[in-house]
């Protein structure tokens, strides 16, 4: 055990960081289609692309615990396939 905690520990920080990202990105999704709103002609389409992006991105946070992405294996793997499907990405392993 005494091996493994200094380990989580470096893996927790760029998992902390990606964390901080998804929560800038909520917001600015947020505020980007609460500004589409006010706008005098709204693109109803664009609107409806940036809540399902925003929906999309919401789920990953929502399933994303700093503490459970450094407990099990199995529960890293399935976050991280989510980001992959998230963000369109092939997995690389």
């Amino acid at each position: 055990m005494l091996i493994i905690e200094p380990a989580m520990d470096k893996v927790a920080i760029p998992i902390k960081e990606f964390i901080d990202f998804l929560d800038f990105e909520i917001e600015k999704v947020t505020l980007s289609i609460n500004q589409e709103k006010w706008e005098s002609i709204v693109n109803v389409q664009k609107v409806a692309n940036d809540e399902a992006w925003l929906k999309r991105l919401t789920e990953l946070r929502n399933g994303l615990d700093i503490y459970d992405l450094t407990a099990s294996v199995p529960r890293i793997d399935g976050l991280v396939a989510a980001i992959e499907k998230t963000f369109d990405v092939e997995g690389g392993g």
